[in-house]
């Protein structure tokens, strides 16, 4: 079992207190290497679809509901909102991706889905919690560069590549502007 990715991305009060001030949103490591084991172009499943006006996190853990600390998933938070928009996003969400359940913190109208990682990205799981970044797949590699458009410069690029060592702090605050 997994009892951690890297320095624990857990969803605390201030995650929830944060989605309410601008579309920015912090970049943690559960974004950069979780969440791309969801991405699937074909499906639609790409970095416009998750990073969206929305979004709220990814996190590997919630300090308010530790029963999903175990396993292969993935908290993915969203800012809940009535439109049709919103709702054919989570449409889609729930077609296109196994959710082991919902949950949500109505006070701040964020709705966590709790998202079954796919079982071939088990082992680059287990990798990324051992920080064994290049280790990883060649499937998952190529989905971090598709996801996040990554050269060769990028320090992302370079740890998935060995190319530097990343002990949790090689990059500086990293902001994601949703829209």
């Amino acid at each position: 079992m997994i009892y951690g990715i890297i320095k624990k991305n857990i969803m605390t009060e201030q995650d929830q207190l944060n989605c309410n001030n601008d579309n920015m949103r912090m970049i943690n490591d559960t974004l950069r290497f979780i969440v791309p084991m969801l991405y699937s172009s074909r499906r639609g499943l790409n970095d416009d679809f998750f990073f969206n006006e929305y979004l709220v996190g990814a996190f590997t853990s919630d300090f308010y509901r530790p029963e999903f600390d175990e396993g292969y998933t993935v908290l993915l938070a969203y800012k809940y909102d009535h439109s049709e928009k919103y709702l054919n996003f989570e449409k889609k969400l729930i077609e296109s991706l196994q959710i082991l359940d919902m949950y949500s913190y109505d006070e701040q109208d964020i709705v966590v889905y709790v998202v079954q990682i796919p079982e071939n990205f088990f082992e680059d799981y287990d990798k990324i919690a051992c920080q064994e970044f290049d280790e990883i797949s060649p499937e998952l590699k190529l989905n971090i560069w598709k996801m996040w458009s990554l050269n060769s410069k990028d320090n992302l690029a370079k740890i998935i590549n060995n190319e530097v060592e990343y002990d949790g702090e090689l990059f500086e605050e990293q902001i994601l502007k949703v829209e």
